[in-house]
């Protein structure tokens, strides 16, 4: 038996390629080859998401690797639902019927309604680092699957044992098998490696963000600066990159530990003389001006910073533990060192008020200016992840709109949905070169015109 590993993709793909400069190779499945792979089990991968294939396509490759007694795994995020329904439902036309498995995020935030959508007949919820061993092996044997830990099947999507057991050490998972990285697949593959430096998130309080609801409230786990070392060392030798990106949800973590462990890992990667460069995501309130010139000197370039709105009523929706000031004071911090910033923003939620919205264009079109192409960011909207505590709050207040797994919102004032249609006329116009600030003046005669007399 051989396994067949399956990312559907999406047109958001080439959107999010183009956007930020971070690797596309799903890091979660890189982790499942070497762990079936260390179980004595053969699999391939079919990633539709990097490779930009349609679903009809990626079915089509999987098709052609597959024999009877196979089993397929598919991995599914939120915007891919539709897509891995697709995938699964070509596979199943084609003749296939052995077992087919779901995972990822997706997969954990709605068990049930994923089974239901897909058609697939089994998941696995959380990290399956172990679990989907087990799960292939008794496949294989012909055994009982019912007591795998954090399997929901089909047959009765109500009821599943136990979340999947959570890595506590990290460094004891095999490092991954990067299949996008091969010259015979990518020759001009240029992105970043990604790897992974720590799970979970010490914060884990973003409302709209889905990661407390995947890891349990399990806290936040990392692995060693040594471990890290070693295999950025590893795969600088053997795959000729010096670009990576950490895929973590909270690189910094805690206080205490997390900022001792950053520490260590600069002053190892100095210490190591490699000639390499990374970036990561990272809270506004992890900055420190010493800690973050050590990881400058040891080769960091550029961070994603979890921004998220330019007007404090937002962000304390958000629950993000940071004002507009201290975003600010961070990003003149990063730029004095000469990190790269790529903001994560959010211009429109469905709880924003007039002066709300018109502080958040007018930050992103001053502040965020320097980010080449912040004029994107005025597209960005609010997706509600299903299982979040802003998914609840919007469905609660009533602005929830759509069926799972596509949901959109309205907003809950009138006169912001009448200005929000009037700036997405605006920018479908707009000239491609248009500076930021004449942008913004356009913006505000829009605003204007719509605001409440006094």
């Amino acid at each position: 038996m051989k396994i067949i590993l399956v990312i559907p993709g999406t047109s958001r793909t080439k959107r999010l390629e183009s956007t930020f400069p971070f690797s596309i190779e799903n890091l979660g499945v890189a982790y499942l080859l070497s762990s079936l792979n260390r179980a004595g089990l053969h699999a391939l991968v079919v990633d539709g998401y990097a490779d930009h294939l349609s679903p009809a396509t990626t079915a089509e490759q999987a098709i052609g690797l597959l024999c009877e007694d196979d089993l397929v795994g598919v991995s599914v995020l939120q915007h891919t639902q539709t897509a891995a329904r697709d995938v699964i439902a070509a596979i199943r036309a084609a003749g296939f019927t052995g077992p087919v498995v779901c995972g990822g995020w997706g997969a954990t935030l709605a068990p049930a309604e994923t089974l239901r959508f897909t058609g697939a007949d089994c998941l696995l919820t959380g990290e399956a680092d172990h679990s989907f061993p087990l799960l292939a092996h008794r496949v294989a044997t012909g055994t009982s699957t019912s007591e795998i830990p954090g399997i929901v099947h089909a047959s009765d999507p109500t009821h599943g044992c136990p979340s999947s057991v959570f890595t506590s050490t990290l460094d004891t998972l095999p490092w991954p098998t990067h299949y996008c990285f091969r010259p015979e697949r990518h020759e001009d593959f240029s992105a970043p490696v990604p790897i992974l430096g720590s799970r979970g998130c010490a914060w884990s309080r973003c409302t709209f963000c889905s990661v407390p609801t995947f890891y349990h409230g399990n806290p936040w786990r990392y692995r060693s600066p040594e471990s890290l070392v070693a295999e950025m060392q590893h795969f600088h030798d053997t795959l000729g990159q010096s670009s990576f990106f950490f895929v973590d949800d909270d690189f910094m973590g805690t206080k205490t530990r997390g900022r001792v462990r950053a520490t260590a890992l600069a002053q190892q990667l100095m210490d190591s003389k490699l000639d390499l460069d990374f970036s990561f995501d990272c809270r506004v309130s992890d900055f420190e001006p010493f800690l973050f010139s050590q990881l400058r000197q040891a080769g960091l370039r550029r961070v994603f910073l979890g921004i998220e709105a330019g007007n404090d009523s937002s962000l304390r929706r958000f629950q993000k533990g940071h004002t507009v000031v201290d975003v600010r004071q961070t990003i003149r911090g990063l730029q004095a060192l000469g990190i790269d910033v790529l903001p994560g923003y959010i211009t429109f939620e469905p709880f924003l008020t007039i002066d709300d919205l018109i502080a958040s264009i007018e930050f992103l079109l001053t502040d965020l200016a320097f980010a080449g192409g912040s004029a994107h960011l005025l597209r960005t909207a609010l997706v509600p992840e299903y299982g979040t505590m802003l998914w609840t709050d919007i469905a609660k207040a009533g602005l929830l709109t759509g069926t799972f797994p596509h949901y959109g919102f309205v907003f809950r004032e009138p006169e912001v949905a009448v200005v929000v249609e009037r700036i997405k006329e605006y920018l479908e116009s707009v000239p491609a070169l248009t500076s930021p600030a004449a942008m913004l003046a356009d913006i505000q005669r829009i605003t204007n015109a719509r605001r409440p007399l006094a």
